[in-house]
């Protein structure tokens, strides 16, 4: 009897780019949920996530509203906008707004052709260039976790 050659053990990867502003990157992760997370002086931005057939944007760094719900929070692809109520966490360096969406081949398609990412929440806005290859790498591995007919 034939013994099978052990697989090698696979876990998630990290790709760093930098980013287009000083002290900045990008780390795309490619395990079972890829992300896409932006990085500035070392702390956590803002990231993207795909999982089965759900998106989640999220952005750190803006200040809550003293109301609940919390205002709208948007994230604009070009001349897609994807926006919702987003759920509050408050962390160890601020508060982390996110929001969740259904994969779609039009927010894809948005995401593949933006050179930028303009998030608006509650009057502040912060705006964050997309790096091409990166992004391209991030959307293939959402679009494989997620069949055709379900976007």
């Amino acid at each position: 009897m034939a013994c099978k050659p052990e697989r090698e053990a696979r876990g998630p990867r990290a790709t760093n780019v930098e980013g287009a502003a000083p002290n900045t990157r990008w780390t795309l992760w490619d395990g079972r949920a890829p992300s896409l997370m932006y990085f500035d002086a070392g702390l956590s931005v803002m990231s993207f996530g795909c999982a089965g057939t759900g998106f989640v944007a999220s952005v750190n760094g803006f200040e809550a509203a003293q109301a609940w719900p919390q205002p709208e929070l948007s994230f604009r692809f070009g001349d897609e906008v994807v926006t919702g109520l987003p759920d509050a966490a408050v962390q160890e360096r601020g508060v982390s707004l996110s929001i969740r969406k259904s994969v779609s081949d039009r927010l894809l398609m948005a995401m593949d052709t933006a050179s930028e990412v303009k998030v608006s929440f509650n009057g502040q806005e912060r705006e964050v260039a997309l790096p091409e290859r990166t992004v391209d790498a991030f959307l293939g591995l959402c679009r494989t976790m997620t069949a055709p007919a379900m976007r």
